[in-house]
């Protein structure tokens, strides 16, 4: 029998002031995304993807005491164009989870509630693998670095390729902050 990995397991909580604006429902501005949210967003759920997640829960966990995402409140700055590997589904994950988009982002409603311009590519002072997390309201930001090499398995590993991707993200939710690194202090945007 095939094991399934429980992605429901792993959640972000979201408030979501634009729906909050716009009288939206309880369920609109109030809710949680899993990682399973983040996959049916992707179209799968991989080592990237997953590591995504991880990095963005990380950053709310630190830059938001009661552990709630404000979305549009934070700033993402990864070290690549989307080019290379897997930086744009890496990037469509975080804009999905924070709100954090780049041009193609909201423009907002009378200088509030701006999307656009908050997703920023090929940063200067963001090494490979890291990702600064800046929360606009307060400044704060945090560094993170995923470690994906840690799931690898020996090489040769048996097993298709989906089957060694799924035996790595098992590997990586079974105990999640092993695989992120907070590189403190975060260097200032």
């Amino acid at each position: 029998m095939e094991k399934f990995i429980d992605l429901t397991r792993h959640q972000i909580r979201i408030h979501e002031p634009l729906a909050q604006a716009l009288k939206g429902s309880t369920s609109e501005t109030d809710f949680s995304l899993s990682l399973l949210d983040a996959a049916r967003m992707s179209g799968h759920c991989c080592v990237a993807v997953t590591g995504a997640f991880l990095l963005t829960k990380a950053a709310v966990e630190r830059l938001f005491p009661d552990g709630v995402c404000v979305r549009g409140d934070l700033m993402v700055e990864l070290p690549h164009e989307t080019t290379p590997s897997a930086t744009g589904p890496v990037a469509n994950v975080m804009s999905f989870i924070t709100g954090a988009w780049g041009a193609n982002g909201f423009a907002g409603l009378s200088g509030k509630h701006v999307r656009k311009g908050l997703l920023h590519l090929n940063c200067d002072g963001v090494p490979a693998h890291t990702v600064r997390f800046t929360r606009l309201s307060t400044g704060a930001a945090v560094l993170l670095r995923f470690h994906p090499e840690l799931a690898v398995g020996p090489a040769g590993s048996p097993g298709d390729f989906a089957d060694r991707v799924k035996a790595m993200v098992q590997t990586i939710l079974a105990e999640p902050q092993r695989f992120v690194e907070n590189i403190n202090p975060a260097p200032a945007p």
